[in-house]
């Protein structure tokens, strides 16, 4: 059957695809059952468990929208000592991961445009093809639920993003 350093391989690639220790014993779960299950044993058990932990994977992957993002830079805000302290900063770059996090895709997309990219109401319409005046309502709604969920006044963080 499969040895213990099998199993210890088997599990290092699932955590590779996973990087999560449960959804990798998951993955591997899976795999080993359904090679249990086959009525025809494939000849290369090691190859035909890892064939099935990545298409399940990817499976998982397609069922849940997930969307990894990497920071392939981690200075993306230099650090100035005399403007900012490192305990803000990171207390900012917290509030914004959070910020982030309540939001929808939909949001998360206006937000970009709106905050990071600085288009206008009028360049977002015309980059998502929605009128105008609904890109405004979304803003004002988003806006106005984030500052009563989160306690901050956006106009002085464009203020300050300026």
């Amino acid at each position: 059957m499969l040895t213990q350093d099998n199993l210890q391989l088997l599990y290092r690639y699932s955590y590779t695809l996973t990087c999560n220790e449960q959804d990798a014993y998951d993955l591997l779960q899976h795999a080993i059952e359904k090679y249990l299950c086959s009525a025809k044993k494939p000849d290369n058990k090691i190859a035909f468990i890892k064939r099935v932990i990545k298409n399940k994977h990817i499976d998982n992957y397609r069922h849940n929208n997930i969307i990894q993002f990497d920071s392939y830079d981690d200075t993306v805000f230099p650090l100035d000592n005399d403007s900012c302290e490192l305990e803000n900063l990171i207390i900012n770059e917290d509030m914004v991961e959070n910020i982030l996090l309540s939001l929808n895709p939909d949001e998360r997309e206006l937000i970009f445009y709106w905050a990071y990219e600085g288009y206008t109401a009028q360049q977002i319409s015309e980059t998502l093809e929605i009128p105008r005046g609904t890109i405004l309502s979304k803003l004002h709604r988003i806006k106005a639920r984030l500052v009563q969920q989160f306690d901050i006044n956006v106009n002085d963080s464009l203020e300050a993003k300026q």
